[in-house]
């Protein structure tokens, strides 16, 4: 069960303003401190905004992943999302997340 003064952090809440932007996401199978669950929650809550905000394809890359134990990633899942972010065209400003 999520801790009431949680709740305000999770990023399923932002999936409508992250809705066509770069987005990596990258969890262990059986990261149990942020938990693989709420990880797949969140991207799906960021695809269906998707699909609600009628964006064209998606800028989202989601890996759930089985050589990283625990709560640590393995350095190659997180070069890959840095190379995937910088790869990002740069949002307009209007359009920065504050």
């Amino acid at each position: 069960a999520e801790r009431p003064e949680t709740a305000a952090l999770d990023l399923a809440r932002l999936a409508p303003r992250l809705a066509g932007r770069r987005v990596f996401v990258a969890i262990g199978n059986r990261d149990a401190r942020v938990g693989t669950e709420a990880c797949v929650r969140f991207v799906q809550a960021l695809t269906e905004a998707e699909g609600r905000s009628g964006t064209e394809g998606s800028g989202l890359r989601f890996l759930v992943v089985d050589d990283s134990t625990g709560h640590a990633l393995a350095a190659r899942w997180r070069e890959q999302g840095i190379a995937f972010l910088l790869d990002a065209p740069a949002p307009a400003a209007t359009e920065r997340m504050p």
